[in-house]
């Protein structure tokens, strides 16, 4: 009887012996099922919530010489910039309104309107009649950004500016039109 008792205990620990590695084989394959899909996974969900709540880094565009910039008197600059949609690069063709305020002050202004992000111009009728107007829906706005009449929800939006070695250099970015705050895209 004694030997049954040793047999009965052998048994058991060698189902128990069979249960772990059944065990070990279902943590295994499911580990490795898991390491596979947030290796597919992960970089799917952070490019749709990078592009979802991520902004795009602002651009360091120079826009030529400090003298070529009137005080004064507003001036168009325009350059081109990389986009990146995914694997798909395009250039695009951007431009800003340049007001150099002084020998050292500039303020570099986005060249889309705040109201449905068109494209602006300066008007100067004579007579002091001077401002920004966007033709869509008669926005306009004072030289220093100011909305004076019609629909756009905020002023002009500005640009980082800085003056390196006499060039005026901006850090270029586009904000969300139609709503009131400064919002960049």
């Amino acid at each position: 009887m004694a030997d049954e008792k040793c047999t009965s205990v052998t048994e058991a620990e060698d189902n128990a012996i069979r249960l772990s590695r059944r065990q070990f084989s279902k943590w295994l394959v499911g580990g490795i099922g898991a390491f596979m899909a947030s290796a597919v996974g992960v970089p799917i969900v952070g490019t749709i919530f990078s592009a979802a709540l991520g902004k795009r880094e602002a651009a360091e565009i120079t826009l030529g010489k400090l003298e070529d910039y009137p005080i004064g008197e507003p001036t168009v600059a325009q350059f081109t910039v990389m986009q990146t949609d995914g694997w798909q690069r395009t250039i695009a063709s951007r431009s800003v309104w340049v007001v150099r305020n002084s020998d050292s002050d500039v303020t570099v202004f986005n060249g889309h309107c705040t109201h449905l992000g068109c494209a602006y111009n300066w008007k100067d009728d004579g007579d002091h009649a001077e401002h920004f107007v966007c033709p869509c829906h008669n926005g306009i706005f004072t030289k220093d950004g100011s909305v004076t009449s019609g629909p756009p929800p905020r002023p002009l939006d500005t640009l980082s500016v800085q003056i390196k070695d006499g060039h005026v250099v901006i850090s270029y970015e586009d904000f969300r039109s139609g709503i009131p705050e400064k919002t960049p895209v």
